[in-house]
């Protein structure tokens, strides 16, 4: 709304009363005071023509301040959204563990109770006996410090989300979870909030070089003023003199002292450097992308390899705890059965937990770890609408005549060098709930060359439209005359 307002006009009154003396000598030598008094009043109005694209263009870069401010706000809600998960797979994890060490209190104090009876009864040896106290007690001081590790991550969910938890129910599978590789980096050149906002803002960068140039060029303003003037003691409005006129001020720089070329500089530099920072994001963009979906991936298998050394765990402490009875296994079996079987239990929990982690933070990669995406039925802050309620205030029904006027003389922005996008590998698919199967190979898919560009560019449909996502920004540089940029190296 501050860069429309120079589409618009500006109306300002002015008023000036005033007490006047003034001292002459009479006849007699002697000197009389004269008082009199006057006012005046003024209204005045300014109503820009043509500024040659500078505001077309101041509008067009706050434009771009807006949709730069929107990916921000995307990016602190993938943040928030990552430390939710995080609380909520921790206290998870946490509560299993800890489901886990009691379970093996339960079981090593019933076979202490019956190392000890058999002990008394001459079978076993006082070893034995000591060999399940050992185990015992150990067991314990591990259940006491994943309690304590529990609290500490109930807190940490209480921090983040503002409430203790409760009974948590399983994550459910998170939406949106790109299958194959390809799709992933596609995914995120379209969708990461640091890439489009690199691009927003380099976007606005190139538009206020056009604005700088314009401090070349002519603009024509439209002015008016009404006024009237008197005295104000005694007052008669049929005495008051009255003024009205009517003037365009075209005003053409002949000569600035190098000011308007050094602001021409500086925002080329400026572009230049967003530039710079484009190819920065997506060269982390590329990295986390790679990383997150490599992880996601190991974990996938890890998490499925985890759950299988559970079911053979149980099975072998089963049979062990069989054989024990008939004097086939010795305690120590028994106990080493299970401290294999809790060992795998609290290895499936932390696999679980990572599992579900990095396939959130493989969305958050790619752009789409959203609430809009993730919930539904629950409202969420639209910036579009509260854009809308804000974008018209103080506007006038010629507004779009000048904006069109004032376009006519805007300089063109070209169209930048190309970024190509590189040719990417291909892996094995990761989606929620897919099975991977045990012989499936592990990826650890790269692009042929470091990540140059992004999917062909696309005109924004409007401010008004989207929150943030579907925006990709059309592909501009500096004009044709300014200094050209150097070509990003390898």
């Amino acid at each position: 709304m501050q860069a429309r307002a120079g589409y618009r006009p500006t109306i300002q009154a002015q008023a000036q009363p005033l007490l006047q003396s003034a001292q002459q000598p009479t006849f007699f030598g002697t000197i009389s005071n004269q008082w009199s008094n006057s006012g005046a009043a003024a209204l005045e109005v300014r109503q820009p023509l043509f500024t040659s694209g500078a505001v077309a263009w101041g509008v067009e870069a706050a434009s771009d301040d807006i949709r730069v401010a929107r990916q921000g706000l995307r990016g602190t809600e993938a943040q928030v959204l990552q430390s939710v998960v995080q609380a909520y797979v921790d206290v998870r994890r946490d509560q299993a563990i800890v489901a886990a060490f009691e379970s093996e209190v339960g079981v090593l104090q019933k076979q202490l109770d019956d190392a000890s009876a058999r002990r008394q009864a001459g079978d076993i040896t006082r070893t034995d006996v000591e060999q399940s106290q050992t185990q015992l007690e150990s067991s314990r001081a591990s259940l006491t410090l994943a309690q304590g590790q529990l609290q500490v991550s109930r807190a940490a969910y209480f921090d983040v989300v503002g409430q203790n938890p409760g009974t948590l129910e399983p994550p459910p599978p998170l939406p949106g979870l790109p299958t194959t590789i390809d799709e992933a980096f596609t995914t995120a050149q379209a969708n990461n909030a640091a890439l489009l906002q690199a691009q927003a803002q380099e976007h606005g960068n190139a538009a206020r070089i056009a604005e700088a140039k314009s401090e070349y060029r002519p603009s024509v303003q439209l002015s008016s003023s009404l006024g009237y003037q008197g005295p104000l003691v005694p007052f008669n409005i049929k005495s008051e003199e009255r003024s009205f006129s009517i003037s365009a001020l075209v005003t053409i720089p002949l000569f600035t002292g190098g000011l308007a070329e050094s602001n021409v500089r500086k925002a080329v530099e400026t572009d230049n450097s967003s530039r710079f920072n484009i190819e920065t994001a997506r060269r982390s963009v590329l990295q986390q992308v790679s990383n997150a979906w490599n992880t996601a991936l190991a974990n996938r298998f890890s998490a499925q390899a985890d759950a299988r050394a559970v079911e053979t765990a149980r099975k072998y402490f089963s049979d062990t705890e069989e054989e024990y009875r008939v004097g086939q296994r010795s305690t120590l079996d028994v106990l080493t059965a299970e401290e294999v079987l809790r060992a795998a239990e609290v290895a499936q929990a932390q696999a679980e937990h990572d599992s579900y982690l990095a396939e959130a933070n493989l969305l958050a990669a790619v752009g789409r770890l959203e609430a809009a995406d993730l919930v539904t039925n629950v409202p969420v802050y639209d910036p579009a609408a509260a854009f809308r309620r804000v974008r018209d205030r103080g506007s006038v029904p010629w507004e779009s005549a000048v904006e069109a006027l004032d376009k006519l003389g805007a300089t063109r922005i070209g169209p930048t060098r190309p970024l190509d996008a590189p040719a990417i590998a291909t892996s094995p698919a990761l989606r929620a709930g897919l099975q991977i199967p045990d012989d499936a190979p592990m990826s650890t898919a790269e692009p042929e060359a470091p990540l140059r560009g992004t999917t062909s560019p696309k005109t924004p449909p409007g401010l008004g439209d989207d929150r943030g996502r579907p925006y990709a920004p059309a592909a501009v540089t500096m004009p044709a005359d300014s200094t050209p940029s150097p070509e990003p190296t390898r």
